[in-house]
């Protein structure tokens, strides 16, 4: 019975997904769904996807805002990635459940700066 258990844990661990890790300079993030396609301020909204990510530096901290396309259904994470001089704002689709639905999201990232460095951003979907 032992032998059979090990072996159910073995393989459930082996099995397990693997999370990457959050960046230890990403201190928040937050997604706001906003519309789905259909409602009436979605067109309107549709149009601030396009605009340049707002970034604001405040003393050792950048605020980042962004309006995002999603999947209406879906539950986001954020998370980061700091390369040279730019970094990319990730924003990783975690439910198994989606639908047909299209929706904006506004996502918020609050970055640790301690360098006080402008940096150029860019916006990563996984």
């Amino acid at each position: 019975m032992k032998y059979l258990i090990g072996i159910l844990l073995i393989l459930l661990v082996s099995c397990s997904k693997k999370e990457e890790p959050i960046d230890k300079n990403l201190i928040y993030f937050k997604d706001n769904f906003l519309s789905e396609l259909g409602d009436e301020n979605y067109e309107k909204l549709l149009s601030k996807t396009k605009l340049k990510i707002k970034a604001q530096y405040i003393d050792d901290v950048i605020f980042v805002t962004n309006y995002v396309e999603s999947n209406a259904c879906g539950k986001y994470v954020g998370n980061i990635k700091i390369k040279n001089d730019r970094i990319y704002l990730i924003f990783k689709l975690v439910s198994d459940e989606v639908c047909t639905s299209v929706g904006i999201d506004k996502v918020t990232y609050i970055i640790n700066n301690p360098k006080e460095k402008k940096y150029k951003f860019s916006m990563k979907y996984e």
